[in-house]
């Protein structure tokens, strides 16, 4: 199975590493985005293109997933719109400020 990772952490938006997963039950969230990082490094996958990065996005079943310091998070196309649209210089502000607000939902149960 292919996922894409729109390399967003150090290159332009544009560009797009192909991950290619060992066949996984897609409805095992957890499972496909770890193998997405582990099989993203070029150490496993080597690509003209930087490793899979804390910062970077894949989609995977139409929804899209930022890479965090630990794990993966779900994001809208808009908050991913802007972030894409950022300068490198403000992009770990974004995804600090959303894993904070996930880390907030998971304590609370409610929303960020």
């Amino acid at each position: 199975m292919k996922v894409p990772v729109y390399m967003t952490a150090f290159v332009d938006r544009g560009t797009i590493r192909e991950v290619e997963i060992p066949d996984i039950d897609p409805g095992d969230l957890h499972a496909v985005m770890e193998n997405v990082f582990h099989y993203g490094q070029n150490d496993f996958q080597p690509q003209n293109k930087p490793s899979v990065s804390v910062g970077d996005v894949a989609e995977f079943q139409g929804k899209l997933y930022l890479c965090k310091p630990v794990g993966w998070q779900e994001v809208t196309r808009e908050w991913f719109d802007r972030y894409a649209a950022k300068g490198h210089g403000e992009k770990p502000t974004m995804v600090y400020e959303q894993w904070d607000a996930g880390t907030r939902q998971r304590e609370t149960g409610g929303t960020p």
